[in-house]
């Protein structure tokens, strides 16, 4: 019975994510919006001759190294040409994937976490990936092309992750080589990959391992040894265009980036938990040199708002593993590093990230509803299965927006007016 439920939750990912996303398929190439130079490129061109392979992975392009997605992109216009339904497809296929081994992952996860029954935790995992699939902040990276590198690194960043939980299991090489493998296929497609191994020490937490072992050690060094190599890769990228790439946005002084990351973070959490007035493009509050505004103190509260609940909570591994998890997912964007970006939070960046405040909410549903809502469950299941159904219709909406660039282009127009009016109120 349990892998004939894994088959039939599978089935109901692959449906929902589909009845969802199908009508990407139609959608055209956003060429005024980084296409033009992310997906038609000379590289997609130059087809897939050793010269051209060899070339992708050899240089850097507009102060980024994403040589697997560029290959990506290449194949498919061997295979099929400049068609936008083609690249449209493979992108719904890959967030479908991703959904498949974000259940297998948090599945896994929880067996490995306790040892209650095995049907609990399909219903948990199911909850997380389902919700990862129809979260309408997830649009944008499904139905913008130029977003492919989060989809394709996202898909390995989870694989990597699900290799090395079997490989605790198992302790079998090839499991072990697998994640290193994926590992390094994630960071091929975007940098945000390099704070995997710190997700690896939050498994080996979770799942109870002995954190004071030699192999606990022994057993990162190779994820750590190659990410020291990739972030020397990131910063030569941006350094070699770097007046391209690099904005102004890194001259704000330590003190305002500190409120930008409690800003961050709350509009992050805010984003998981209520995805409303979801926009392509979130400015900067002012320009460098300019007096931040008043309210944007509070900010200043988040963090050790955020490190006193930790604290509290402390002896609650559910709560502990999906707070950090989200908070590795979205450490190099939360401004203290002054990496080069143009906004001051994206969309996209939650999409591994989510899964952590996902996880907890599935876990204490479940066991609310179970164990303390058991009479009123054949109320609450309708009611939730209603919410999904209002929330994926949402999310069609959300990711319809792409279909059109010139109606693109006058909400992007209307954002920044509005944001600015906001921000200077």
């Amino acid at each position: 019975m349990k892998k004939k439920e894994i088959y039939i939750y599978v089935i109901i990912l692959i449906a929902v994510s589909i009845a969802i996303y199908y009508p990407v398929t139609d959608y055209p190439f956003m060429k005024s919006w980084d296409d033009q130079w992310q997906v038609l490129n000379f590289y997609t061109t130059n087809g897939l001759s050793m010269n051209s392979i060899i070339s992708i992975f050899s240089t850097f392009y507009n102060g980024q190294y994403s040589p697997l997605n560029q290959l990506y992109y290449t194949a498919i216009f061997h295979y099929f040409g400049f068609n936008a339904s083609v690249f449209h497809l493979f992108s719904l296929l890959w967030h479908v994937g991703y959904t498949i081994l974000i259940f297998c992952f948090i599945h896994k996860l929880l067996n490995e976490y306790h040892r209650k029954p095995a049907h609990a935790n399909m219903l948990i995992a199911l909850g997380v990936s389902i919700s990862v699939a129809i979260h309408p902040v997830n649009a944008e990276v499904v139905s913008w092309l130029s977003a492919s590198k989060v989809l394709l690194c996202s898909f390995f960043y989870m694989a990597s992750l699900l290799c090395y939980l079997c490989y605790i299991k198992n302790e079998r090489t090839i499991l072990y080589i697998g994640s290193l493998f994926f590992f390094l296929c994630a960071f091929f497609c975007k940098e945000q990959a390099v704070t995997l191994p710190l997700c690896l020490l939050l498994i080996d937490w979770f799942v109870r391992r002995n954190m004071h072992s030699k192999m606990i050690i022994i057993e990162k060094i190779p994820f750590f040894t190659m990410t020291l190599c990739m972030l020397a890769v990131t910063f030569a990228s941006y350094q070699e265009t770097f007046i391209d790439v690099v904005t102004d946005n890194n001259n704000y002084p330590l003190f305002q980036r500190i409120i930008f990351c409690g800003y961050a973070i709350c509009e992050y959490i805010q984003k998981t938990l209520l995805p409303m007035n979801l926009q392509y493009i979130y400015p900067y509050p002012m320009n460098v040199g300019d007096s931040l505004p008043v309210r944007f103190y509070f900010y200043l509260l988040i963090v050790p708002a955020l490190g006193y609940i930790i604290y509290m909570c402390r002896n609650q591994k559910i709560i502990i593993f999906g707070i950090l998890f989200f908070l590795i997912q979205l450490s190099l964007f939360l401004h203290i590093i002054p990496l080069p970006r143009f906004t001051i939070t994206a969309d996209r960046y939650l999409y591994i990230a989510s899964i952590g405040l996902l996880f907890m909410l599935s876990y204490y549903f479940h066991y609310a509803v179970w164990l303390y809502c058991a009479k009123w469950k054949y109320i609450c299941i309708p009611t939730l299965i209603i919410l999904l159904g209002i929330i994926g219709c949402y999310t069609r909406h959300c990711s319809q927006k792409w279909e059109s660039e010139k109606s693109l282009k006058y909400e992007i127009k209307q954002i920044l007016e509005e944001r600015k009016k906001f921000y200077n109120y």
